[in-house]
């Protein structure tokens, strides 16, 4: 029989944007300001590549960025900085919506 866990009425909750696999290291993910658009929070993702030419060890890495922010109870949606729907996977501890069309919102506990 699994144990139950409690649930927890913290005010703040973590939130979490995961990039996949990236070839070589250089790459990294930046959470900016959520905002608030109707009943939706958005979310904008950067993702930066490694600069043209960089020389760097033949290594996968897998970038993330986890930040704390004010608890939010309705659909969260992550896009990029052009506000297209952020293509890296993603999860939240908090947040159980993400975009219908990614395979990779899968929300994590």
């Amino acid at each position: 029989m699994p144990l139950a866990v409690p649930r927890l009425a913290l005010p703040l909750a973590p939130l979490a944007a995961f990039a996949g696999e990236r070839p070589m290291p250089g790459y990294a993910l930046e959470i900016l300001e959520p905002r608030q658009q109707g009943d939706s929070l958005v979310v904008t993702v950067n993702e930066v590549a490694p600069p043209r030419g960089l020389a760097a060890a033949q290594i996968i890495i897998t970038p993330f960025h986890i930040v704390a922010m004010p608890r939010f109870d309705g659909d969260v949606r992550f896009t990029d900085t052009s506000g297209h729907p952020f293509r890296g996977g993603y999860a939240t501890a908090e947040h159980s919506s993400a975009p219908a069309d990614s395979a990779a919102a899968r929300p994590q506990v």
